[in-house]
């Protein structure tokens, strides 16, 4: 990689690209400095051959096959969410759209609480049918998180120094401005994404929760009945997710024909 005389590193990215991704990274800082009172460090960098748009601990691929984003008119956007609910040292002033942002989700919560308590329902039947556990489980709100400390030295001394002084204290926490859904059981405990597609959550669980199964039933599962392996959560072609077998990919099982309940294989 080399750099012309305005030290611009000339690799991947255009001039065009980059001048017109550093003005609305520009931009962004500057109306955030103006909103919310703060100026963290920004840049746009080359890594890769694409450009990547850099605020504070925040990094985005703004070209390129995978880029985070469309264009340059996205990109406060996306910055402001980060420094609103992620970054580290807090979000600066809070404005109204903030405001405006947690109540709407507070609103969609017990919707979101609901759907994920019928997707667990259903997936839960499958796992007790298919194995005969039989799993307690919940799905509840967090309204706040864990606060790990930071601690000087290496982790190494850390860790030494808590096994040495006995169990560590317990830990301090914060209130979510976002609370999360979490399934909780014996088996594992979980954090559900915001989702509406009951067909797309019901494999996304099934995938999540395999290797726990694993643990439980101390062996594959589910076994495919043809070969002594695991099967794995996949997509057809049509969209429908099915379990599929690594050895013949063309063998597949509905979710409701889980081997271990009966069903055939197509």
């Amino acid at each position: 990689m080399t750099e012309d005389d305005a030290g611009i590193p000339q690799c991947g990215p255009d001039q065009d690209a980059w001048d017109r991704w550093h003005r609305g990274l520009a931009a962004a800082a500057e109306r955030l400095h103006d909103e919310r009172g703060i100026a963290d460090p920004w840049q746009l960098a080359v890594g890769w051959e694409v450009l990547w748009a850099e605020y504070g601990e925040l990094s985005l691929r703004v070209t390129g096959e995978g880029a985070d984003l469309d264009g340059p008119d996205e990109l406060f956007d996306e910055i402001d969410r980060w420094v609103a609910w992620d970054r580290p040292a807090g979000p600066g002033r809070v404005l109204d759209r903030d405001r405006q942002a947690m109540a709407a989700w507070r609103a969609r919560l017990p919707e979101l609480q609901q759907f994920w308590e019928g997707v667990a329902r259903r997936v839960f039947r499958i796992v007790a049918a298919s194995t005969g556990l039989e799993v307690t489980w919940t799905v509840v709100v967090h309204e706040d998180e864990a606060v790990w400390p930071t601690f000087p030295g290496s982790r190494t001394g850390v860790f030494v120094g808590v096994i040495s002084d006995g169990d560590p204290p317990p830990l301090a926490r914060r209130p979510l401005a976002f609370p999360q859904v979490w399934l909780e059981s014996p088996l594992a405990h979980r954090h559900l994404r915001d989702m509406t597609d009951e067909v797309e959550a019901t494999a996304e669980l099934f995938a999540e929760l395999q290797d726990d199964v694993f643990e439980e039933v101390h062996g594959a599962w589910p076994q495919c009945p043809r070969h002594p392996h695991p099967l794995d959560m996949s997509w057809t072609d049509d969209g429908r997710p099915v379990w599929r077998c690594t050895t013949t990919p063309e063998t597949t099982f509905d979710i409701d024909e889980t081997p271990g309940l009966g069903g055939p294989a197509r």
